[in-house]
């Protein structure tokens, strides 16, 4: 049993849709289901393998999200927060306002 036959069994869903199509009928929910098929598929790997790449990809938090997690999705305009307004030229002929 290993992470990375999970990793296989990922990318196997990725790339082969009657792979995918079976996986999306056992549902995302049940992964004891996912498991039981991916032995099919002669991958093996556990509960504990799921967690251990969950916590890997960041996927383990309870929807908190970290001071750098809050730095990586903080919205705005994508100017400096020092600019304003008046520190843009008047709107051209459009109604454009000019940088």
């Amino acid at each position: 049993m290993s992470v990375e036959n999970l990793k296989k069994y990922g990318k196997l869903c990725e790339e082969d849709e009657k792979v995918r199509a079976k996986a999306k009928e056992i549902g995302l929910q049940d992964l004891d289901g996912q498991i039981a098929y991916a032995k099919t598929l002669g991958l093996e790997f556990s509960k504990e393998d799921a967690e251990a790449l969950a916590k890997e990809a960041g996927l383990d938090k309870k929807g908190e999200l970290s001071e750098e997690d809050l730095k990586k999705v903080a919205g705005g305009s994508g100017l400096p927060s020092d600019w304003a307004p008046s520190d843009w030229a008047p709107a051209n002929e459009q109604g454009h306002w000019r940088f």
